[in-house]
């Protein structure tokens, strides 16, 4: 989906933003989707000197989406935290 990806417990995590939107895409250890159906999770995001965090709910196929208050800046920081299935997630984005 053209945003950078990092692994956290074998999955691969993609963050993709546009506008307020901001959506992570989870993968199985083999790349296909997980289903997050039951998952929890927020975005802990720093830009601009403050700290932000975005709840997150799951939504078809392998997908936990946010709402934010501003477009994230290229030197954003986010953390993905989730759980699910008995382990916890992580990952973490650092801006330009």
């Amino acid at each position: 989906n053209g945003g950078p990806v990092v692994t956290s417990e074998g999955h691969p995590i993609e963050l993709v933003s546009k506008g307020t939107d901001i959506v992570f895409y989870v993968g199985e250890h083999d790349g296909s989707p997980y289903a997050t159906k039951e998952m929890k999770g927020r975005a802990t995001i720093q830009d601009g000197g403050k700290t932000v965090i975005v709840p997150l709910i799951p939504a078809s196929p392998n997908m936990m989406k946010g709402k934010l208050e501003a477009e994230l800046s290229p030197k954003a920081k986010v953390v993905f935290s989730a759980t699910a299935h008995d382990h916890s997630l992580t990952a973490r984005y650092a801006g330009e």
